[in-house]
């Protein structure tokens, strides 16, 4: 990602640093690294894009499972309106 503008550069070094702090495997970083350089060309990858919508989908479904809806952004709204 060395590659993008200078203030992208910069910017990826952040995300870089930020993101390995966290104790993510290297292997994940490198993989995120890949991903946000193929969005940032426009390259899709249908197979990818499906396997992550599945893995998405099924986690937000055990959540529900777990805790029920929460419908946060309703209430949010709400309060907004009223300030």
């Amino acid at each position: 990602m060395e590659r993008l503008t200078r203030s992208g550069t910069y910017f990826t070094r952040y995300l870089r640093n930020e993101i390995m702090s966290t104790g993510i495997e290297t292997e994940l970083v490198h993989e995120l690294q890949e991903s946000l350089e193929r969005a940032a060309k426009g390259i899709r990858m249908p197979e990818e894009m499906r396997h992550a919508r599945n893995e998405m989908n099924r986690m937000r479904e055990e959540l529900r499972q777990k805790i029920g809806t929460v419908d946060v952004a309703v209430d949010l709204i709400r309060d907004a309106r009223n300030q």
